[in-house]
């Protein structure tokens, strides 16, 4: 009786113990929602311009597979789901390098989004060769399942690899801003029904052998779905100034250069206007109203023209690195851009509360208690929001002195877009593939006019385009081109007995809605203009040189 009794207090610890042992990992696997499937998007490279279109392909096992747009497999590790984080690991063929992926699973939104670093020996050795970010989508057929075996010995094996958050050496080189002058917030208005996004497309321009130019669209991967107050890329947003708090032509000017910065690096273009009526951003210079911006596409549900955009402190006299900042950032959030500090994915986890109140309430901010909470404290939802890693080197940082936080964080406000801005916002706004060079005979009409062209890409500073007007063999008399730089002015190139002539122009300076204009002398040497135009300019971008060679002006 003693050994039966026995033999059955075990078989009840042995049962015991696997039902407790069955329910924790129940309960872990339902934590675990593992993507399945294939994923498509792109990920950036911060040593060159990108994207890059690509698949990660899950498999039930914990096996990934990375693929090319040709259904070529490129690479082959294993991932690891724990909650909303996911990390993976993986290897190129014949390639001794691995590659580390961290980031976040939005399930309500259906994205995968984060950092990826190259290392030479993951888990081990963490010498860094390269780095950037990446945001991919399901495929139709992709689905949410459950996680069907343990993955806790893979997800400790892929763990090794630390979350290493990406940093900007630029950040030690940004000036400290005097005082508190400069600080933006996040105003209240009325945030209507916003119109259907236009569906993602590209837009690639082609320049024909006869001057005549078409455009393409190209449909995009809708990585700019994860926010509705993303544009779409290829957009054209309208940009005029508010009567009567529209500046001088200088603050004008400085708004209208460095917003052309985004423009760089995202696309996206900014078309400035004089008729405040036709402008989505309203931008005012009111210099008792603070630094502030509504948010991405929240400008299109305006129906009383509000202004949109305010700058108190970019005034005539203030120094040229502060005006950068603040039109960079203001003009970040009007791209859709929130804090960095309020991003889910902030680093600023441990607040000093009390020092925190006393800074921001101090003037000249002078900020109430809840003014601070919202602005300052206040973390955007991760559902509403297209956060990936935390940059404390952001544009759209607020400047964090080290007795802010238990830690001892230094944040400055940077007047420059960081490395991983320029990243992300190629992501969120990817660019067509670059134009082939093009080249082709324009024919005015008048006199048997013909005027060879040739437009290249990528050869001068990319903030500009280069236009070069030059005679052929023989033409002596007076030929001008006039090139629109709004909807009156222009800037006029001439030549005459021989001589060439040319002009870089800043691309934010060109106007885009109006054709390049073309004049000679006629008889008695009359200079005239040509009834002709040529309507290039659309498909110009920075870094363009366009060469006009005059060969012929008469028909015989």
């Amino acid at each position: 009786m003693m050994l039966c009794s026995k033999i059955y207090v075990m078989k009840k610890i042995k049962l015991l113990l696997f039902l407790i042992f069955s329910s924790n990992y129940l309960l872990a696997q339902q934590n675990n929602y593992m993507p399945e499937g294939r994923w498509a998007g792109t990920y950036g490279n911060n040593e060159k311009e990108g994207p890059y279109y690509f698949s990660f392909e899950f498999l039930p096992d914990g096996k990934i597979n990375v693929v090319n747009q040709n259904d070529k497999i490129l690479a082959t590790g294993a991932f690891s789901v724990r909650e909303d984080n996911i990390k993976i690991v993986y290897k190129y063929t014949n390639d001794v390098i691995q590659y580390a992926c961290s980031g976040t699973l939005n399930k309500a939104l259906n994205v995968l989004s984060g950092s990826w670093q190259r290392v030479e020996d993951a888990g081990t050795n963490y010498n860094y060769k390269q780095h950037g970010r990446w945001i991919m989508y399901p495929k139709k057929d992709t689905l949410y399942v459950k996680g069907i075996t343990n993955d806790s010995l893979r997800f400790k094996k892929i763990n090794a690899i630390k979350n290493i958050f990406i940093t900007d050496s630029a950040i030690a080189q940004t000036p400290k801003p005097g005082g508190m002058k400069g600080f933006c917030y996040d105003p209240i208005y009325n945030q209507s029904q916003l119109p259907p996004r236009n569906t993602p497309r590209i837009i690639r321009w082609n320049i024909n052998s006869d001057g005549s130019v078409n455009s393409s669209g190209i449909a995009q991967q809708p990585l700019a779905a994860v926010t509705d107050l993303m544009w779409s890329p290829g957009d054209v947003i309208t940009v005029g100034f508010i009567p009567g708090k529209k500046g001088s032509l200088f603050q004008q000017n400085r708004v209208k250069m460095y917003s052309k910065t985004w423009e760089k690096v995202a696309n996206i273009q900014f078309q400035f206007v004089e008729d405040i009526r036709q402008a989505i951003i309203k931008v005012g210079f009111d210099t008792a109203d603070g630094n502030w911006s509504w948010l991405g596409r929240d400008a299109l549900s305006n129906p009383f023209g509000a202004q949109t955009i305010n700058f108190e402190n970019l005034t005539d006299n203030a120094p040229e690195p502060e005006i950068r900042r603040l039109v960079l950032h203001e003009f970040g959030h009007a791209l859709g851009f929130i804090h960095e500090h309020q991003s889910p994915a902030s680093g600023i986890l441990d607040w000093n509360y009390p020092n925190v109140y006393a800074y921001f309430s101090k003037p000249p901010l002078s900020w109430s208690r809840d003014m601070i909470n919202q602005q300052v404290i206040a973390k955007y939802n991760r559902s509403h929001t297209n956060s990936t890693a935390y940059d404390p080197a952001s544009i759209m940082h607020y400047r964090i002195p080290p007795d802010l936080t238990n830690s001892g964080i230094d944040v400055r406000m940077p007047d420059r877009l960081s490395r991983m801005d320029s990243q992300y916002a190629r992501l969120i706004y990817p660019f067509p593939p670059a134009p082939a060079n093009a080249t082709g005979i324009l024919r005015t009409g008048d006199d048997c006019d013909e005027i060879d062209f040739k437009v290249e890409y990528n050869v001068v500073d990319t903030g500009t385009v280069e236009f070069v007007l030059q005679p052929g063999p023989g033409i002596t008399w007076w030929k001008a081109i006039d090139i629109p730089l709004n909807e009156i002015s222009y800037r006029r190139l001439e030549i005459q007995n021989g001589s060439s002539n040319n002009a870089i122009i800043n691309t934010y300076l060109l106007f885009n809605s109006k054709p390049i204009l073309f004049n000679k002398a006629k008889i008695l040497g009359i200079h005239t203009r040509l009834n002709y135009g040529w309507p290039v300019l659309p498909a110009l971008k920075g870094g363009c040189r366009v060469t006009l060679t005059w060969r012929k002006d008469k028909c015989s």
